[in-house]
């Protein structure tokens, strides 16, 4: 019988949900959220990364299920809502109003928002939106839609990983490498399968490429048509459609008195640490952890930081680390008699 693994070891056990269901949000859009932990626990909801990437099977396992109740569900365009991979009705404002529709429709007055990558950047958009609504921030691989981070993602990234920045860029024909967002753009959003799902894969090796210390398995290869078109096609759409986007730090003030504490990899390679560094300066009440980890929040440095970060809250009610006042600096009055 095999014996846990690193995520066992760090994570809380596996559960089930207590409840799940569907939440019509539009006429177009239904998202499917589950419910797991204790129902009148510390209200905490995981916002997955994408924005069509959809939630793995071990999200609730940051929480302590007997103090929090966890609340993770996928957004717009991911695999377990309908219509998946769907750009009709789909935008950052759209998901920020989703997260405030699902908050009513369970009935909770504020909760945590827990999240990485686009998950970051919706928790981000939400406060600013919702800030009443927020208790704390829990973040890591921040991204907040400047054009510099944009950029990097386009044209930069895999800067450590340069085999993988050539492959994305040799999928397309010479005279299209030039615009990689808008050839890989027209070609995932192609009905025909036989156009946009070479595309998506190749969109999904870049930046699963791009996300870990080391080269990952080549497990998207086999991973399901719907889980890579929505992961590529929806990433995509926004970058093309809604980005470079500076709003975020355009209203920072809105969200500098809310708790936030960020666990970001030193050596993140998709959404770097300049990123969290820059959010982290304009709040008030935050605490930055620069660890041993790249991007993907599934590597043990990032685990241990963000479980010990949610047990703060289950501890504390607050997520940030505390600050630690350095001595006194001795006075020549307070040194010993020299010889």
């Amino acid at each position: 019988m095999p014996g846990p693994t690193e995520m066992d070891k760090i994570l809380y056990p596996e559960s089930k949900p207590f409840n799940e269901g569907e939440l019509a949000v539009d006429a177009i859009h239904t998202i499917r959220y589950k419910e797991y932990g204790n129902k009148n626990g510390i209200p905490v909801v995981y916002l997955h990364g994408g924005p069509a990437a959809g939630c793995a099977p071990y999200f609730h396992r940051f929480f302590d299920p007997d103090a929090f109740h966890i609340i993770i569900y996928d957004q717009r365009g991911a695999p377990l809502s309908t219509p998946p991979a769907e750009t009709t009705n789909n935008s950052p404002a759209h998901l920020v109003e989703d997260n405030e529709k699902l908050r009513v429709a369970l009935g909770i007055d504020k909760w945590h928002l827990f999240g990485g990558s686009w998950g970051s950047t919706l928790a981000l958009l939400y406060a600013e939106k919702y800030p009443e609504h927020v208790s704390s921030m829990t973040l890591r691989g921040v991204f907040m839609m400047r054009e510099k981070e944009l950029d990097w993602f386009v044209n930069r990234m895999g800067t450590f990983f340069p085999e993988v920045r050539n492959e994305f860029l040799e999928f397309l024909p010479p005279e299209e490498r030039k615009d990689a967002l808008e050839s890989y753009y027209q070609r995932l959003i192609n009905p025909d399968p036989a156009v946009h799902m070479p595309a998506a894969r190749a969109w999904t090796r870049y930046e699963n490429g791009s996300a870990f210390l080391e080269l990952p398995r080549d497990e998207d290869r086999n991973s399901p048509p719907e889980q890579v078109l929505g992961f590529a096609r929806i990433e995509a759409h926004f970058m093309r459609n809604y980005m470079p986007d500076d709003s975020i730090m355009q209203n920072v003030d809105k969200i500098k008195h809310i708790p936030t504490a960020i666990v970001q990899g030193r050596h993140d390679d998709v959404c770097p640490p300049e990123t969290a560094y820059d959010l982290a300066r304009k709040l008030d009440n935050c605490s930055l952890q620069l660890v041993l980890s790249g991007h993907s929040g599934s590597q043990p440095e990032t685990m241990k930081g963000l479980v010990a970060a949610t047990n703060r809250i289950r501890d504390t009610g607050s997520p940030v680390l505390p600050k630690i006042t350095p001595p006194a600096a001795q006075t020549d009055a307070a040194l010993p008699p020299k010889p």
